[in-house]
């Protein structure tokens, strides 16, 4: 997906991608991604596109990984510009760590055995 999504050179058609991707991390949490490759394609085509919605469509989608991993994934952004570090801190605000070992989905729904 982060290979088709780097060839394509229609912002509108990125940001979609950028969404839908929010929105499958968001229900199905971290576990079933490579973190790093997630970040790396941010990084390289989101963060350093030319369209400032494509951009702001990355930075949000930062937010929601934050939820799961916490300022661990500060780690991996030592090459950000500050002033787009400034803005995920932001995005980390609206999305505070939440330790979530499961998807929230998916939390509510497990039994405790005795």
């Amino acid at each position: 997906l982060y290979k088709i999504m780097k060839e394509h050179k229609n912002p509108k058609v990125l940001i979609e991608g950028l969404l839908w991707m929010g929105l499958a991390v968001d229900d199905f949490g971290v576990s079933y991604i490579k973190l790093k490759e997630l970040i790396d394609f941010l990084k390289e085509t989101g963060l350093q596109s030319s369209a400032a919605a494509t951009r702001n469509a990355s930075t949000k989608l930062f937010g929601v990984p934050y939820r799961f991993v916490g300022p661990d994934i500060k780690e991996f952004l030592t090459d950000v510009k500050p002033a787009l570090l400034s803005a995920l801190d932001t995005e980390y605000e609206k999305n505070p760590y939440e330790h979530l070992q499961l998807p929230r989905d998916q939390s509510k729904h497990q039994t405790h055995l005795p």
